[in-house]
């Protein structure tokens, strides 16, 4: 990308940025790391660079109008003293996302078994984490046969909303062309739900409809 001649950091200069046909850069005078990204649509991402152990990262601060220059200025200089703590901001900002997402899983598992109506996607990761990944040497197989074959078609139904004609439609489907495998998904379902019985997750009655 062409290097282009900094300019003054105002409103005027931002809204003065046009669009061509291609995206490009602009520098900033004395804000070193800063630039703007103009596309060709006219959007106008305001990005922070920096280099960590060698490794170049890029930040948005914001969109111009979306927020004005005293406003992206102000960020600016909060990741400059942010970084001269020696901060990685991209990885913190990665780290804040990873642990917000496990917070709202977290919350969401709650809820589910208060209301007392876990979905299998919540069940199978209770299974995995509270018992198979600990006590059976065959965990992982258990795993790829949740992943693969049961949970993409009853992850997001609720345990008991599942009756046992779906199963036998399911594993029916399956022992077609593989009936060695149909046996291994059924007793991983046997095992799950046995094992969500008796960690009190699924009510008793429903796990004896389930399994023979």
């Amino acid at each position: 990308m062409a290097s282009r001649k900094q300019k003054a950091w105002t409103d005027k200069t931002l809204y003065g940025l046009k669009p061509e046909n291609g995206t490009y850069e602009q520098g900033f005078i004395g804000m070193r790391g800063l630039h703007v990204r103009v596309f060709p649509n006219g959007k106008k991402a305001v990005r922070f660079q920096y280099i960590d152990d060698g490794k170049r990262y890029r930040m948005v601060l914001g969109h111009f109008p979306a927020m004005t220059a005293s406003e992206l200025r102000a960020r600016y200089l909060q990741a400059r003293a942010d970084r001269s703590q020696g901060i990685n901001l991209v990885e913190e900002i990665e780290r804040k996302r990873a642990e917000s997402d496990a917070q709202r899983i977290q919350d969401e598992h709650r809820q589910q078994l208060e209301d007392n109506r876990l979905d299998f996607n919540v069940l199978a990761d209770l299974y995995m984490n509270q018992y198979a990944k600990s006590n059976k040497k065959s965990w992982k197989e258990d795993e790829r046969i949740l992943n693969r074959d049961i949970l993409p078609v009853f992850g997001t139904r609720k345990v008991d909303d599942v009756k046992r004609a779906e199963f036998t439609t399911f594993l029916s489907k399956i022992a077609v062309d593989a009936p060695v495998m149909a046996n291994r998904v059924l007793a991983c379902i046997r095992a799950m739900l046995n094992w969500g019985v008796n960690a009190g997750y699924v009510e008793v009655q429903y796990s004896l409809i389930f399994l023979p």
